[in-house]
């Protein structure tokens, strides 16, 4: 088939976004020719003034300059896909049929839909139905919702399923992409959390496969490429004091999406984290996402190693994959540590997703510390690092073993 591909991610500050959209795609250019690509900068560019115009003069100032200034549209031509998307889909749907006959953006995504036999939605983390809704969610719901008035086959694949633990079951949007879904050809849940939950909510056809990144265990001669090639991991400016030595022993720490939402809280909590970890071993501190900038400024204040989101993403995977042990409220940063068997504590996050993936790795007693730790929790933090510490060689082999189950689910399961 001639395959429209939606959310490649790559484009994101996003180690997880950029990873998980590689895996899938390498999966689906397997038996499929993949003639177009709409990518993150596009589907998840959010803009609350324009998504929900709570501010009218405001948004006419900033249609105003627009239309007027050159500069205004090169600087924010992302605008062009953000000024149609509202609170629903059907109101977006309404402004792209009316947009599509005279914005140059929407009359190319419009003659791509058109021209493929196929749409393929990289689902990721998108499906949170959160009050008010994700920006991505109904930018996916509505190119599904084009693409089924063309008579085109749908595809949802990769997809997390959840509600926000910080506000009310959105039901506007959960009904209405029950509605969509319903007339997809295939829709995959990429853990089995948000498999229950969408045959709940959603639809009972669904099917679940394991997130496309755990593929990446494939990728085993890219385990030892911070050993082999330690200016691979070396950050923007390539400077002395910038050289981190991976050849001892290393705990790798990251953030959570819910943990960035207060970045002056999360530092001071990370710091006293970091801090504390110190004390059973060194530790590099990691940002696996925009979100995680926060992060930075603990390296700064505690001299410790530091590594930015935009680090080669191969990097990334060598860098946690040889870990020996990972704190994090990341989802795929997770799954890219447990490839080379790393063991995790997991922090709280925007969904289920962290007690979902200990579920699917079998892990024997789950557990999910506060995305901002308290004292107490920090101490328990700690404890838990040690005991997996003790574990050892063991405890790495179990992990693996189970990834390449799961890597072999997700190879055949995103064979459309």
């Amino acid at each position: 088939m001639k395959i429209l591909f939606v959310a490649d991610n790559r484009t994101r500050e996003n180690w997880g976004c950029r990873a998980t959209s590689i895996a899938l795609k390498d999966i689906v250019k397997q038996n499929h020719n993949i003639i177009y690509t709409i990518y993150g900068d596009i589907t998840g560019f959010y803009n609350p003034l324009l998504m929900h115009q709570k501010n009218t003069l405001l948004y006419k100032a900033y249609s105003f300059l627009y239309n007027r200034f050159s500069i205004v549209r090169r600087v924010s031509k992302i605008f062009d896909t953000a000024n149609i998307i509202r609170e629903t889909t059907e109101k977006s749907f309404c402004l792209y049929r009316r947009a599509v006959k005279n914005i140059p953006i929407y009359q190319e995504i419009d003659k791509n839909i058109r021209e493929a036999d196929a749409v393929v939605i990289n689902g990721e983390g998108t499906f949170i139905f959160s009050t008010p809704p994700r920006y991505d969610t109904i930018v996916y719901l509505l190119l599904l919702k084009v693409a089924q008035m063309y008579g085109k086959k749908t595809y949802c694949l990769n997809a997390m399923f959840s509600d926000s633990p910080t506000s009310e079951q959105n039901k506007v949007i959960l009904d209405e992409t029950k509605k969509i879904l319903m007339n997809c050809t295939l829709v995959t849940a990429r853990d089995p959390l948000s498999y229950a939950y969408c045959k709940e909510y959603i639809i009972p056809s669904v099917e679940y496969v394991p997130d496309a990144l755990f593929s990446w265990n494939k990728f085993s001669s890219y385990m030892n490429l911070i050993y082999d090639y330690p200016l691979s991991a070396l950050p923007f400016p390539e400077m002395e004091n910038n050289w981190i030595d991976y050849n001892s022993p290393y705990i790798c720490l990251s953030g959570s999406s819910l943990a960035a939402k207060n970045q002056t809280e999360a530092k001071n909590a990370y710091k006293d984290l970091a801090l504390a970890l110190q004390k059973i071993g060194k530790v590099i501190i990691v940002s696996t996402c925009g979100g995680d900038a926060f992060l930075k400024d603990v390296a700064i204040e505690t001299g410790m190693p530091y590594l930015p989101a935009y680090l080669n993403i191969f990097a990334g995977l060598s860098l946690l994959s040889n870990a020996t042990v990972f704190v994090s409220g990341r989802w795929h940063p997770s799954i890219l540590a447990s490839i080379g068997g790393t063991p995790c504590v997991f922090l709280g996050s925007n969904s289920h997703k962290t007690l979902a993936i200990q579920n699917m790795l079998e892990y024997h007693n789950p557990k999910e510390y506060a995305a901002t730790p308290s004292q107490s929790e920090i101490s328990s933090i700690v404890e838990d690092v040690s005991v997996l510490l003790s574990q050892g060689d063991a405890l790495r082999c179990t992990i693996k073993n189970k990834v390449k189950q799961l890597a072999e689910k997700a190879v055949a399961g995103y064979k459309i």
